[in-house]
């Protein structure tokens, strides 16, 4: 069973939306690429400047697909935000719980601490 760890952070320039991936170089953002290094899953909506954003470091969490993903898969973020199947030079932070069967979905994930690049 994978324990929970929710940090509070600041919200940079833009809004976020539920169950956003999410990264900080100073504030939190929505992750740019497949490569970033995601923080986590942002837990609810929250505005531009908000200091109370909770994030989901570790454990399981909702995500939004960023299109079909199956069961038991390595995921990482995408520009949007969103989670898709990794592939080789990604950076995978966890594993998908359910399957999605098209963008836009919301699954279950586990974000696991130290993300690694898929060879």
């Amino acid at each position: 069973m994978s324990s929970v760890i929710d940090d509070t952070f600041t919200v940079g320039a833009t809004a976020l939306v539920q169950f956003q991936a999410v990264k900080t170089p100073a504030a939190l953002v929505v992750t740019a690429a497949d490569t970033d290094v995601a923080l986590g899953i942002v837990q609810s909506g929250f505005a531009i400047g908000s200091t109370a954003a909770r994030v989901r470091t570790q454990g399981p969490s909702f995500a939004i697909a960023a299109a079909a993903i199956a069961k038991g898969v390595k995921v990482c973020a995408t520009a949007a935000g969103q989670v898709k199947t990794a592939v080789t030079g990604d950076l995978v932070f966890g594993y998908t719980r359910e399957a999605a069967g098209a963008q836009g979905d919301l699954i279950e994930i586990v974000i696991e601490k130290g993300s690694v690049i898929l060879a």
